[in-house]
């Protein structure tokens, strides 16, 4: 059971910082939605 709760709080972690860096990166590119419509 402790490498499943490890398993998990790894992917959570990985998750969380995907999402931060994804959200720092439509903040720093406001117009990338625009380039993903049009391409």
């Amino acid at each position: 059971m402790a490498f499943y709760y490890v398993g998990a709080a790894v992917i959570v972690a990985g998750l969380a910082r995907i999402w931060f860096l994804w959200r720092t990166l439509l903040r720093q590119l406001p117009n990338l939605s625009r380039h993903l419509v049009l391409f």
